[in-house]
C-alpha cells in the first residue's frame, strides 16, 4: 500500500486550480502556508455600468479561495472557525470567499459561501 504525501497533494491541487483560473483570465497569487486562504484571484470585470466607471475599484473582481482535495468531504479538514475567518477576511477585502474542492479522481467543484455549513 502506498501512502500519499498529503502536503504535496494539496500543493499540487492549489497549483492546478491556480492554473485553471489563469487560463480563464484571472491573476492568481498562491499563499502557500498562509491563512485564511490558499489563493487570491483577481480580474477586471466586464461589462461595466456607467455608475461603475466612476469608481475605478468597481472594475475589479476578487476571490479569496480555499483549496481542498479531501476524498470524504471538504468540511472534514476545514472547520467552522476557518470558514468564518475566510468569510470575514473576504468581506473586509471586498472579495468573494470560495471553496475549490477537488477530491482524488473527481472533477473540481466550486462551492460558494451560501453552500457552506453553518
Amino acid at each position: 500500500m502506498t501512502r500519499r504525501n498529503h502536503s504535496a497533494f494539496g500543493s499540487q491541487r492549489e497549483r492546478a486550480v491556480a492554473d485553471q483560473l489563469r487560463a480563464d483570465g484571472w491573476v492568481v497569487f498562491r499563499c502557500a502556508g498562509s491563512k485564511p486562504c490558499d489563493l487570491v484571484a483577481m480580474r477586471e470585470r466586464f461589462p461595466l455600468s456607467a455608475a461603475e466607471l466612476v469608481n475605478p475599484y468597481s472594475k475589479t473582481e476578487a476571490q479569496l479561495i480555499e483549496v481542498k482535495g479531501t476524498a470524504r468531504s471538504p468540511w472534514v479538514a476545514w472547520g467552522p472557525k476557518e470558514r468564518d475567518e475566510l468569510r470575514d477576511q473576504a468581506r473586509a477585502a471586498g472579495a468573494t470567499p470560495m471553496l475549490a474542492w477537488w477530491p482524488p479522481h473527481s472533477p473540481l467543484q466550486w462551492i460558494g459561501e451560501a453552500e457552506w455549513p453553518t
